[in-house]
């Protein structure tokens, strides 16, 4: 699920390799809607040749190619706009003979020190390997601290990401087997947008999987409930 419309959006987790990586840009209102685009790597940030301003007619969604400049490493796509929109990428692995895979990353919800994330299932071992990318859109840094939790028994990391990238941690560092992971940032730390990428190479094709985190709810509510006990009792015949 996509985070809701806003003016600047944010999708971490396109996974590098060969293959489609299509973005496609929701206007859901009554305007339309001037877009500017801007890809966050590892080595910084960059805007496609070409694709500095897109234009989306309300109520449609615009379809964009990037599979030209998100192939190199892993990237986070910036979306920067005149009016509410909200965005989907899809990344399409495995040609020929092999079976395509589909793998999907979306406008994501920023991680803060009051509202930080888990990772509920970070699944490792034979020939699957997981990565956590990190996402810091603003011109400041984000500071996290990333933590298996039982039965992980590696101690805590802390990761740095500079204003304007995105940095992939191995979750090999954190845990091996399958376990969940938190990812808090510090207080005063940059918001940070954070995505899981699972993968394997298996004999039929490359697997691939992206889950965008979201930030851990503390507050569940919970529907008022009164005592019945007509639902324990039975009629006598």
């Amino acid at each position: 699920a996509a985070a809701a419309p806003s003016r600047r959006v944010v999708l971490p987790g396109v996974a590098s390799g060969a293959g489609e990586r299509r973005l496609q840009i929701l206007a859901p209102g009554d305007s339309d809607v001037i877009v500017r685009l801007r890809l966050l790597a590892e080595s910084g940030p960059f805007v496609p040749a070409g694709m500095d301003v897109i234009q989306v007619a309300a109520g449609t969604v615009a379809d964009v190619d990037l599979a030209r400049f998100a192939g190199g490493e892993n990237t986070a796509v910036e979306l920067t706009a005149d009016g509410p929109v909200t965005a989907g990428l899809l990344a399409r692995v495995g040609t020929g003979a092999q079976l395509e895979e589909l793998a999907y990353t979306a406008a994501a919800q920023p991680l803060t020190a009051a509202r930080p994330g888990v990772v509920a299932l970070a699944t490792l071992g034979g020939a699957t390997s997981g990565q956590l990318v990190l996402a810091a859109p603003g011109t400041a840094s984000a500071t996290v601290q990333l933590a298996a939790l039982p039965p992980g028994t590696a101690p805590p990391i802390e990761v740095t990401v500079a204003g304007g990238t995105q940095r992939a941690v191995d979750l090999a560092a954190l845990t091996t087997g399958t376990a969940a992971v938190s990812i808090v940032p510090a207080a005063g730390s940059a918001p940070v947008f954070v995505a899981r990428i699972l993968s394997e190479a298996a004999p039929r094709g490359p697997l691939l999987t992206v889950t965008p985190i979201l930030p851990a709810r503390y507050t569940v509510l919970v529907p008022s409930v009164e005592g019945d006990l007509s639902t324990g009792l039975r009629a006598q015949p």
